[in-house]
């Protein structure tokens, strides 16, 4: 049986740097409209009908594609770029290739043009980003560490660490204290009024101190005690806190 070249999906893969991401980009701007997937070589798994394309690092890429951004866009089509680099969803290479190709037609004016699925898609996609720094913003929880050290373990689906960690400092400026993304091994640290990013692989979680042993109970025996168990509603509450936030609420463990 005769397979059609349209049902025929071209894998692009790269190398999983930055750099590798915007060769892909550029790669495949001009063929947004086709059928097409990018993604990383780590995540590359063989599927039927479709042919895989290596893509090669130019590091040039990068700096062509953000010098375009910064002289021919608009600061709202900036933003909205930097946030798509922030995306743990899937689709998130697809949908920034034909953001690409919308800012490529409309330029400055890009962001006027929802009417645009390639436009539409994005300003979807960044409001999730929102939504979900909005959300940590309120679910993260710091704890103390034996050291002093404030700590916050969280697993966010995107990555979102640096946003909260501006927040943190000017909400906590004189208190030192950790951010540690587990899901993507990463952490902000803040401390003597300066915010670092590292890299922490397979990293333990820190021991608490006896104080926050003390106050952990404190708080979750409030939290009891303020729950009306027959006005209990779990479907409302999923919809607030979904389950895959609430292995790291200590009130609800």
């Amino acid at each position: 049986m005769d397979v059609q070249n349209d049902s025929i999906i071209n894998i692009y893969c790269y190398d999983g740097s930055i750099e590798g991401l915007y060769s892909a980009l550029k790669i495949t701007c001009p063929l947004w409209n086709s059928n097409f997937d990018i993604v990383n070589e780590k995540d590359y798994q063989p599927a039927i009908f479709s042919k895989l394309i290596p893509v090669h690092t130019k590091p040039v890429d990068k700096i062509n594609i953000e010098s375009f951004l910064s002289n021919k866009c608009s600061a709202e089509s900036r933003k909205n770029w930097r946030l798509m680099l922030c995306s743990g969803k899937k689709e998130r290479n697809v949908l920034m290739t034909r953001y690409l190709a919308a800012l490529v037609k409309y330029r400055f004016n890009s962001e006027k043009n929802v009417h645009d699925l390639r436009v539409f898609n994005v300003h979807q996609h960044v409001r999730n980003i929102f939504r979900e720094i909005d959300r940590m913003l309120g679910l993260l929880r710091f704890e103390e560490t034996v050291n002093g050290l404030y700590y916050s373990l969280c697993e966010p689906d995107h990555d979102i660490i640096s946003f909260l960690a501006i927040h943190f400092k000017n909400r906590m400026p004189e208190q030192s204290w950790v951010i540690h993304d587990r899901k993507r091994c990463k952490a902000v640290i803040y401390q003597n009024r300066s915010i670092i990013a590292v890299s922490v692989p397979q990293a333990r979680k820190p021991e608490i101190s006896q104080n926050e042993i003390y106050f952990r109970s404190i708080w979750k025996t409030y939290f009891k005690t303020i729950c009306i168990r027959e006005r209990t509603n779990k479907k409302l509450q999923q919809s607030f806190i979904p389950n895959r936030y609430r292995k790291h609420l200590p009130e609800l463990n």
